[in-house]
């Protein structure tokens, strides 16, 4: 019955030796492709979070930069604060400004129209006040009635979060402003 018997100049693969290629194939594969799906998601969330980030602190640099010139406070609240700066065209009248933070969303008010300058902010479900009002000698103030003639200083500080719906990952935000127009 004829049995063939190899020589060493024979070439080829055996059937063994094919599926050991195509398996090894598959698993380098496989982690290239884990790999690259990885960096990707993890590329999706950062640029997320650098987006709330840049969100939070555009929003910061306005609040400070208002709540700096505030000449009156006519309402001091933990998440919301009504004051009157001195027009930019006119500086003998004041003009009225407001920050809110409401259902996680802070509003900025002037001249009667709204508009949302940061989302996914944490504040309110976390109990932490968005703003902070000191005396004189940094003393907190917590007693809203003297909040409005005591305050020399206010702490804004900003919780936000890139996603909502996971767990929280807050980027927190903080910056402490004298009030350089006030009770003078």
């Amino acid at each position: 019955m004829g049995r063939k018997t190899l020589t060493s100049n024979e070439s080829g693969f055996t059937l063994v030796e094919l599926m050991w290629a195509s398996a090894l194939t598959v698993v380098i594969l496989g982690a290239l492709f884990a790999a690259l799906r990885v960096g990707m998601v993890g590329d999706l969330l950062t640029g997320k979070r650098v987006q709330a980030t840049d969100q939070g602190m555009a929003s910061m640099r306005l609040m400070e930069k208002y709540v700096r010139q505030a000449m009156v406070l006519s309402l001091t609240e933990d998440y919301r604060i009504d004051f009157s700066v001195p027009r930019a065209d006119d500086s003998n009248v004041l003009e009225d400004l407001s920050f809110r933070l409401v259902n996680g969303k802070l509003y900025y008010y002037r001249g009667g129209s709204g508009r949302i300058i940061c989302e996914n902010v944490r504040n309110q479900e976390l109990s932490r006040p968005l703003f902070r009002y000191f005396d004189r000698n940094n003393a907190e103030i917590t007693d809203p009635s003297l909040r409005r003639s005591e305050t020399t200083k206010i702490q804004l500080y900003l919780i936000i979060d890139d996603d909502m719906n996971r767990t929280p990952a807050p980027v927190e935000l903080v910056t402490e402003v004298s009030l350089r127009n006030f009770n003078i």
